[in-house]
């Protein structure tokens, strides 16, 4: 291999890949690992024995890396449980690399990516295998890169609208999209995407109970690359939608993108006064584009309605840009995670997140119907609203 990237990634995707994870109760319950050799001659070995295998592969390439215990389950009370080591219940790599810290699971099977591109492991406490260790708390953590970057348009002409999204996942995101692609029937994943838009176009308060796949017409969706370096999964989807505006009581008509993923809704409901709130959310990033043949109320409130928030564990901003035919929305959340947020912080957190909620999680515009009798009354509603 012509880098060390290269043999980095190798190195660890044969251990989690080629290697067969087997949970052994006799070699559990102790804490001496087989032998690296017996691992890689039998093709097998609990979480133990495959970080040893890595390791001493990682030394060959000149790569430094210690094993390290964790618990994944009751990370928050580690600190308190100490010294027994019984208080572990998993076994991972740590690496360092140009510069950074890494931490990879080498039982986790098809993950992806140069070292700096790989799904991030979420855990605060660790003990690493070495002399005179003590337990050591992880830093805080802000990805490089957007775990989702989407593009939503809808172009409505007359009474059809067409729908397109391209979505691009990495770290985390493109390992868990990659698998679910691969083992889901593509009819069940259309499905999904129909569903989701049922709700994001806000169809569910106008036609409840109506079939998605009568609403949304010729749906598909396809791979349209997968870098298994960059490790970046991007797919496109698209579909036709008749009647695409959502009709209200009044029967006034809009177009809605509202998506909920974007409202962060373990934040707003925690309420745990023991625990403080363990936050690890995506750094995400999406650009919605809304047009139409019709002309749309340019200075309607929630439709102009721009945020900024800014608080020590995330920022949030969104951004619009209007036209009489349409409007674009651009949102990007990026936040520091891998932390515990302390209590008497997580109320302006929490109120944060309200705001995002407050309509800044999407974008809507108001079509004005045509005629002079409908101008005339949206100009007197406008005027003493």
């Amino acid at each position: 291999m012509n880098s060390q990237d290269e043999k980095l990634q190798f190195a660890i995707e044969y251990v989690q890949n080629h290697i067969y994870y087997i949970f052994n109760a006799d070699e559990m319950n102790g804490h001496k690992p087989q032998e690296p050799s017996v691992t890689y001659e039998n093709k097998q070995g609990d979480c133990k024995a495959k970080c040893v295998l890595l390791k001493v592969i990682l030394d060959y390439i000149g790569v430094e890396a210690s094993v390290v215990l964790v618990n994944f389950n009751t990370d928050y009370y580690i600190k308190y449980y100490l010294p027994s080591l019984l208080s572990f219940n998993h076994v991972i790599i740590k690496i360092q690399y140009k510069g950074q810290e890494y931490f990879v699971d080498t039982t986790i099977r098809d993950e992806f990516g140069l070292i700096e591109n790989r799904g991030f492991i979420y855990f605060m406490h660790y003990l690493e295998v070495k002399a005179d260790q003590v337990l050591q708390e992880r830093k805080s953590y802000q990805f490089p890169y957007w775990c989702i970057d989407e593009k939503a348009e809808f172009n409505v002409q007359n009474t059809t609208g067409t729908l397109k999204l391209t979505t691009t996942y990495k770290g985390n995101r493109a390992n868990a999209m990659r698998r679910y692609f691969k083992n889901t029937n593509k009819r069940e994943i259309v499905d999904s995407w129909n569903s989701f838009l049922f709700y994001v176009l806000n169809y569910s308060n106008d036609r409840n109970g109506t079939d998605v796949r009568n609403i949304f017409k010729d749906a598909s969706i396809d791979i349209v690359s997968d870098d298994k370096k960059l490790n970046e999964f991007k797919i496109h989807y698209t579909s036709t939608v008749e009647n695409p505006y959502y009709v209200d009581p009044q029967n006034n008509r809009f177009l809605m993108y509202f998506d909920r993923n974007i409202i962060k809704a373990s934040a707003r409901d925690f309420m745990h006064k023991d625990l403080p709130f363990w936050h690890n959310f995506d750094r995400e990033k999406y650009e919605i584009s809304l047009f139409t043949d019709q002309k749309i109320d340019t200075e309607e409130k929630y439709t102009i309605q721009e945020s900024t928030i800014s608080n020590p564990y995330f920022d949030y901003k969104s951004r619009k840009k209007i036209t009489k035919n349409g409007a674009t929305v651009s949102i990007e959340y990026d936040p520091l995670v891998n932390l515990e947020i302390p209590q008497d912080q997580f109320e302006a957190f929490r109120e944060d997140h309200h705001q995002v909620a407050d309509s800044n999680f999407g974008l809507g515009i108001d079509i004005i119907e045509p005629g002079l009798m409908n101008m005339l009354k949206f100009s007197f509603k406008k005027r003493f609203k």
